[in-house]
């Protein structure tokens, strides 16, 4: 949009470019693109603002990194993964060059700098969430508090968009201005040199030349993944994660495609913000070694409850278009007499991501894994190609696809090039786990799904954990119980019925340890939030004593229904809490 801004404009943004650069320490520095537009030109914004591509240099010494000259480092990938090894590597004294391009989605969705996590992931997501989470408190709980509201219709869809894409465009442009000096940001598609050679090769959009880039001592494959989508007749006329925040109409009649995590978060706050919606998930909700079943459970009832039409065994096989736009669905359930038609305004896929590899140059150069199609590495994330490296959700590295993840092994690969003293294994953060099992290593990671009642987790689930360990050495503490707010306010479903208790934790133990705790599940409004401090404690090896004993809890909250645990599964006995008092007791 930079292109089409009068003059005073360019002027305007020039100025809130300086002022922000100011703020983030980096003095009156400028970016000017690298084909040699003249220092003041439009050229210095069409990259940064637009997302245009274009090569934006932030204030290196050209003689030591100019665009095409040699470097120490080549990064691939401007997400979260690329932007914390190319920034670490340049605190550490590397030359390093930072590729980052953004291929239009299935429906033409394009974005700035920052990968998937600021732009479509986990910044809009959260901020949608927390949208829904205010807009369904209101709904529900409002009238008993005394709290009145008369508008109509109830989410003004566009006012909420411009909102968040103003917020993610500033984060945007923050990392953008904030990469290190010793950084260059090149806005191009970027693919591997043939042969023995170790470096890129990358088209300069702005005067169409092919431009080498060599890297001395690596280059790092950082590129993320981006959503699949099935292979159905009709598909095209589907939307993903890429497409639904930048959405200019409202939503209106939603079906989320797919089980996990970013269909499940999605159909919550749709759900939330009072669009009819219907989520298909061809088994169960959150598959895998970390969601537990009683907790993913939870998690469906709060879904139902929100007014959200969950299908389980459910997949779409076609999708028609209407002359009004309408898409019909023809949905199969487990047998075939449960096909039927169904209309909806929207069809979301968010049936699973994929490493974002295509056009790299990569078929011949590395080992790519044949299920994961993602990048096959060893302990140091170096893959079958000396100097080639790979992080993130382009490597196949054992660990979950989770921004902190990307950002720790970033750092981490930095420190093992720069061959500095604190430098250790990529995928060794749990080494004790690791010695244990490869499973309990990887769900160590703690995470939360964003659904209207979050489900925050760590370590394992309580059959994974009796997969790992045997049934006989795991011991299971489990609570039910209904959030301080709900229990005053007698909350409704959104049918008029009674609101299921929001709130279930499980802690799961290893006896043969003194029940240390291998696993951590709390299903409440703000999990999230709970689940950090908890995280620490579990990967410092915490014991069921230690949660009973050497804390108390904060009155009154949800979370300190994980201190002072009493009910075993094992044992059979009733595990809800009754009384009113939210997660903690009265007395």
């Amino acid at each position: 949009f930079a292109l089409q801004q009068s003059n005073s404009t360019v002027m305007g943004l020039r100025a809130a470019m300086r002022a922000r650069m100011r703020m983030a320490g980096y003095g009156a520095r400028l970016l000017s693109v690298g084909s040699g537009a003249p220092s003041g030109s439009l050229g210095d914004l069409s990259g940064l603002l637009a997302g245009l591509g274009g090569q934006a240099s932030n204030g290196a010494t050209p003689s030591a990194n100019a665009p095409g000259s040699a470097c120490d480092v080549v990064v691939v990938g401007g997400g979260s993964g690329g932007m914390a090894c190319a920034n670490r590597l340049a605190e550490l004294g590397k030359r390093v060059v930072l590729f980052d391009h953004v291929a239009p989605s299935r429906q033409g969705t394009t974005w700035g700098f920052g990968g998937t996590c600021v732009n479509v992931g986990c910044i809009p997501k959260k901020l949608y969430h927390e949208a829904g989470r205010l807009e369904s408190s209101m709904r529900h709980d409002g009238a008993a508090l005394g709290l009145h509201s008369d508008r109509s219709p109830r989410v003004d869809w566009a006012r909420l968009r411009a909102t968040i894409q103003d917020f993610v465009k500033s984060l945007s442009f923050s990392y953008s201005v904030g990469v290190s000096p010793g950084v260059n940001l090149v806005r191009a598609r970027a693919s591997l040199l043939p042969g023995d050679e170790l470096g890129v090769r990358y088209t300069n959009p702005l005067t169409g030349g092919e431009i080498v880039q060599h890297a001395k001592d690596a280059v790092v494959i950082a590129v993320g993944g981006r959503p699949t989508v099935p292979d159905i007749p009709g598909a095209e006329h589907a939307i993903t994660s890429d497409d639904l925040f930048a959405l200019e109409r409202a939503p209106g009649k939603t079906l989320c495609v797919g089980g996990g995590y970013v269909s499940t978060e999605i159909a919550g706050f749709l759900g939330s913000l009072g669009f009819e919606t219907t989520l298909a998930a061809r088994s169960i909700l959150l598959r895998g070694d970390g969601f537990d079943a009683f907790c993913t459970d939870k998690i469906r009832q709060m879904l139902d409850a929100e007014g959200v039409n969950v299908l389980l065994g459910a997949r779409p096989i076609e999708i028609a278009k209407a002359d009004d736009g309408r898409l019909g669905v023809t949905l199969t359930g487990p047998a075939s007499e449960d096909t039927r038609v169904e209309w909806f305004d929207t069809v979301l896929f968010g049936t699973g991501r994929r490493a974002d590899l295509a056009g790299l140059g990569l078929s011949a150069q590395v080992t790519i894994d044949p299920h994961s199609h993602k990048i096959c590495v060893d302990d140091a994330l170096q893959s079958t190609r000396p100097g080639i490296y790979a992080l993130g959700d382009a490597a196949q590295s054992g660990m979950p696809e989770l921004t902190p993840v990307a950002i720790r092994q970033g750092e981490v690969l930095a420190e093992h090039l720069a061959a500095t003293a604190e430098a250790v294994s990529p995928v060794g953060l749990f080494d004790a786990a690791l010695a244990r099992s490869p499973r309990l290593a990887a769900s160590l990671v703690p995470s939360t799904v964003f659904t209207p009642s979050e489900y925050g987790r760590i370590g394992l689930s309580e059959q994974a954990a009796c997969d790992v360990f045997g049934p006989e050495n795991v011991e299971t503490y489990i609570i039910e119980w209904q959030t301080l707010l709900s229990a005053a306010t007698h909350r409704e479903r959104h049918d008029g019925g009674e609101f299921p208790y929001q709130c279930a934790a499980k802690v799961v133990c290893l006896k043969s340890e003194g029940e240390r705790v291998v696993g951590l599940h709390m299903v409440s409004p703000q999990a999230g939030e709970a689940l950090q401090g908890f995280a620490v404690a579990v990967n410092l090896g915490a014991t069921k004593r230690d949660l009973d004993a050497r804390a108390l809890g904060i009155h009154p909250t949800d979370s300190e229904a994980l201190v002072g645990l009493r009910v075993t599964t094992r044992s059979g006995e009733d595990y809800i809490q009754r009384g009113g008092c939210g997660g903690g007791r009265c007395g």
